[in-house]
């Protein structure tokens, strides 16, 4: 009878184990930075958001729009000093985090 409860808990806590791992593995999108846009979107304020926009359109501090950016939720573009984000995203982002907390 042990034997028999030794080898389900050892299954078990293989499953568990591989569940874990799948789960804990980094998503694609956080490991490969994003595909640079072309110049003509780059410039185009209907695809691309500053950092000062997005926080406008968050009612969020410079602190929690760069949180979210390291955390992989908002997709962030440099060049050089000049950082965009995806305008998409950013309205999104603005219910699932602004409205939850009441900022708009």
């Amino acid at each position: 009878m042990k034997n028999a409860n030794d080898s389900l808990l050892l299954e078990l806590l293989r499953e568990i184990r591989d569940l874990l791992r799948a789960h804990l593995e980094p998503t694609p999108s956080r490991e490969a930075p994003a595909p640079e846009p072309p110049d003509r979107v780059w410039d185009d304020a209907t695809y691309l958001v500053t950092t000062k926009e997005a926080m406008a359109i968050l009612h969020a501090s410079r602190n929690t729009v760069d949180a979210l950016r390291r955390e992989g939720r908002l997709t962030t573009y440099s060049r050089g000093r000049f950082v965009r984000l995806l305008r998409a995203e950013v309205e999104a982002a603005r219910h699932w985090w602004s409205v939850p907390k009441g900022k708009i």
